[in-house]
């Protein structure tokens, strides 16, 4: 007879689930990952497993939905808290969110694996949530009242230009320093 969860051990096995694949994704492809692992670090056998997720994709289709909101997240929270100028708000907005997306490590899992989870799950849940990580960026900048003197489709090239630039951020020295002087420089170009 199968274990009947209280609401607590489902929402404790939930997290135990959904921290493992946030740990797992910034290691390792998701196709490396294996339902097992996941499943033993929650302590549930994978047959519980589906109690919670249709697959192994879903769930990291989540977690890749979860880390883009973190990173725009810390853009929003810059971008209300700044003083000055649009230009500077701006500036501060992607600065943060480049920040956080180095801190959280997630450059690989975001470019990589969640494009091939959205074409996996095909969901309109998977559709209607996966953007990029710059239209998701440039709609915030757009909802909170800021003009460019560029094309929308302009704004967002430059800010993914600057996202790939996050991939090789090892190779370089000062590569935050660098970062924040080019998006000043945008912001002061682009930005009325």
């Amino acid at each position: 007879m199968p274990q009947a969860f209280t609401p607590q051990q489902m929402e404790d096995i939930r997290i135990r689930l959904f921290d493992s694949a946030c740990r797992h994704a910034v290691s390792m492809d998701v196709k490396r990952i294996s339902l097992e692992r996941l499943t033993s670090d929650a302590g549930i056998s994978k047959s519980t497993f589906y109690k919670f997720y249709d697959s192994k994709e879903q769930l990291f289709l989540k977690v890749g939905m979860h880390f883009e909101m973190l990173i725009v997240s810390e853009a929003e929270h810059a971008l209300r808290n700044s003083a000055g100028s649009s230009r500077e708000r701006t500036a501060n907005a992607v600065n943060a969110a480049f920040d956080r997306l180095a801190e959280l490590n997630v450059m690989r899992f975001l470019k990589e694996d969640m494009p091939q989870l959205v074409m996996q799950v095909a969901s309109e849940e998977a559709l209607a949530h996966f953007k990029s990580m710059s239209m998701s960026i440039l709609e915030l900048l757009k909802r909170e009242g800021v003009a460019f003197r560029v094309s929308d489709e302009m704004v967002g090239s430059i800010i993914h230009i600057l996202y790939l630039s996050v991939q090789n951020a090892r190779e370089m020295a000062c590569y935050a320093e660098a970062l924040r002087e080019l998006v000043l420089g945008v912001c002061d170009r682009i930005v009325l």
